[in-house]
């Protein structure tokens, strides 16, 4: 008895890709992945040149901190 009730209620809340994308007309939800490719896009354009930037940032503070405390106080060359 207890399995028929978990079957009837996973049978209600069963929630497949299809039902996703398609909208009350039953047209496919093109819009949506329009918008996510979209947005997708643009974020590349903002967000990649900021952190190919902020990512030069760190290497070169790295690389300064590297010769000026690690390789001139640890290793030190005679």
């Amino acid at each position: 008895m207890f399995l028929n009730k978990v079957s009837a209620k996973f049978e209600v809340l069963k929630f497949t890709a299809i039902d996703f994308l398609k909208d009350e007309e039953g047209d496919a939800g093109i819009g949506f992945f329009l918008t996510i490719a979209t947005s997708l896009i643009v974020c590349a354009f903002v967000f990649i040149p900021g952190v190919r930037s902020f990512a030069a940032g760190i290497v070169s503070s790295l690389q300064t901190w590297w010769s000026n405390n690690i390789q001139a106080k640890i290793f030190p060359s005679a």
